[in-house]
């Protein structure tokens, strides 16, 4: 049973608590994009029939993208959804549920796509494609609040004026004729080029360097402590370089740290921890251990980077594998890295073989040489003298 003073100190506590300004959850960096997909938009202004076809037509002119459309069936039970999703030419694949796809959960479905189109006529999309079509004048005055950011205008003529309620829409939106879909494509597709995540660099230096017996992220090979021989070759490819460090661990390093929020995960939990700090951006992540890199080596996989896939990555000649210590993950892996994580996996090679990703051939597998041990330290040296000299 609890006493007086001690309801005395509770009220006291409560108090304290009510005069500073609290914050329930964590405030995370949410990932860019709207309600279904981080690139997607709302076709609206004509009715269904011409959005279903019009939407067909983009999935065929896009065809240098993965894209995808959502539509809600007319006719259909209050709890019945359903879902097309056109990927490319050659195949498509159809969802149905039976059940409510709540907010968070509906993106799942969509995370391999670069785009989506909605049928706006149902559902809200952060950017819009507006129709202007006589026929739905009237039903479209009343979802102006839908307007909020348009991208594009299309009509029969270009001259066609826009419904009276549309005049504080800005002169500067593009307008194409349906005529024109050669030209409403390359507008899409210009659009998406322009929004390729920035590329950050992540050097993780995490590891306790047991077998080596000291800090590999300190050893120098190079007249420079490694990490930062590593920071400095990344530097030249990418927006922003952080180290990667595990909450345990302080190391003397000249730069921004990023400190593991994944705890107990090694590499996969630096990878995480990262796109947790920035989850719109690529990250290229490179081991402090790799003591033949060079930039060489980065340029080559940052020419070969493909946007459209989860990640960009060597193949290992030798392990005949993906080569996780030296990737660029895009910001469609996040979601993916949690996924295996909630399946009991936490290898980043792992994800790389069961994932939709980009292989590059490497010129010279010494440049990718794994230094763990004092004896592979020895032949690290060596091999770095011979390539120097």
């Amino acid at each position: 049973m609890w006493k007086p003073n001690s309801l005395v100190k509770l009220e006291e506590k409560a108090t304290i608590t009510l005069d500073k300004k609290h914050t329930k959850h964590t405030n995370l960096v949410k990932p860019k994009g709207g309600k279904f997909h981080r690139n997607e938009y709302a076709i609206l202004g004509a009715s269904c029939e011409i959005i279903d076809e019009f939407a067909s037509k983009l999935s065929a002119g896009l065809h240098q993208l993965k894209v995808g459309y959502i539509n809600q069936l007319h006719n259909a039970e209050s709890n019945d959804f359903g879902f097309t999703q056109f990927t490319d030419k050659l195949e498509s694949i159809s969802i149905d549920s039976k059940t409510k796809l709540y907010q968070v959960q509906q993106k799942k479905y969509f995370e391999a796509l670069d785009l989506l189109f909605i049928n706006g006529n149902h559902f809200l999309g952060e950017k819009q494609i507006l129709i202007i079509h006589e026929s739905k004048r009237v039903s479209l005055s009343k979802k102006i609040d839908r307007l909020t950011d348009v991208k594009m205008i299309i009509s029969e003529r270009i001259d066609t004026p826009l419904h009276d309620y549309l005049s504080d829409l800005s002169s500067s939106i593009p307008r194409y004729t349906f005529e024109d879909f050669t030209g409403i494509c390359d507008h899409i597709f210009s659009a998406y080029k322009e929004e390729i995540p920035l590329l950050n660099g992540l050097v993780l230096v995490g590891g306790i360097s047991q077998r080596m017996g000291e800090d590999k992220a300190l050893i120098t090979y190079r007249n420079q402590p490694h990490a930062e021989f590593t920071k400095q070759c990344l530097s030249a490819f990418c927006d922003k370089v952080y180290y990667s460090e595990s909450d345990k661990k302080e190391i003397n390093l000249n730069g921004e740290k990023i400190i593991d929020k994944f705890i107990g995960l090694g590499p996969y939990g630096g990878i995480l921890s990262a796109f947790r700090y920035n989850p719109n951006c690529a990250w290229l992540t490179v081991s402090c251990d790799l003591p033949l890199m060079d930039t060489t080596l980065i340029n080559q996989l940052v020419k070969k980077r493909n946007p459209q896939k989860v990640a960009t990555c060597y193949y290992n000649p030798d392990t005949e594998f993906p080569e996780p210590l030296i990737t660029i993950w895009e910001p469609r892996a996040y979601p993916v890295l949690l996924q295996f994580l909630s399946n009991g996996y936490s290898c980043p090679r792992k994800v790389l073989i069961n994932a939709d990703i980009e292989l590059v051939k490497l010129l010279n597998k010494d440049s990718i040489f794994n230094a763990n041990t004092k004896e592979q330290f020895k032949v690290a040296k060596e091999k770095l003298n011979n390539k120097l000299n």
